[in-house]
């Protein structure tokens, strides 16, 4: 059995997937990884982590092959934030939904029913990740709510606990409050 993998390039703290390269490119595409530009894909680095853990890419910096590990480390130093947004994709990914990353102050992933596709269908939901260990300003929460009212998307709030354990919370209302919320679990 023949198996393909993409490759991909680590450069100037961006991952690059050329298509004269990569002749799966548009596979990836319609299944919602990267942003197209002229000749290649730019992956999102949670993308990239995902596709590694999953094997279907091989990322070279330099001419040297990356692990999981040396990608996570490069691009967790850039934002301490990244380990659970990998975790709360890996986890929508695997229950099966296509996503859309996008690089927002209030959310990070574009949510769509199971089957759509990411380019014919409009998200079904917005997901703003959190860690249980840091809080959760109500005024970032609110700006990002006040931002999806009006449409038909849900907004989902999903928080990674200290296990590495995720839990999907929908926001209905919020409130104006000068505050932060921290969750911690009972011991």
């Amino acid at each position: 059995m023949v198996r393909f993998r993409n490759t991909a390039e680590l450069s100037n703290g961006k991952i690059i997937m050329k298509k004269s390269e990569n002749p799966q490119w548009r596979g990836l595409l319609s299944l919602g990884y990267g942003d197209e530009k002229e000749d290649y894909l730019q992956l999102h680095p949670v993308e990239a982590m995902y596709l590694l853990f999953k094997d279907k890419i091989v990322i070279y910096s330099n001419e040297k092959k990356l692990d999981l590990t040396s990608i996570t480390r490069y691009f967790i130093r850039r934002n301490s934030n990244l380990w659970e947004f990998f975790l709360i994709y890996t986890d929508l990914r695997t229950r099966g939904y296509p996503l859309r990353v996008k690089d927002s102050p209030f959310f990070h992933i574009h949510l769509f029913n199971r089957g759509d596709s990411t380019f014919e269908n409009q998200p079904m939901g917005i997901i703003i990740t959190a860690s249980a260990l840091r809080p959760v300003s109500l005024s970032d929460l609110n700006k990002a709510a006040d931002m999806y009212r009006n449409s038909s998307m849900k907004l989902i709030i999903a928080i990674v606990d200290d296990i590495g354990d995720v839990t999907y919370y929908l926001v209905k209302e919020t409130l104006e409050e000068a505050t932060t919320i921290k969750l911690r679990k009972r011991k």
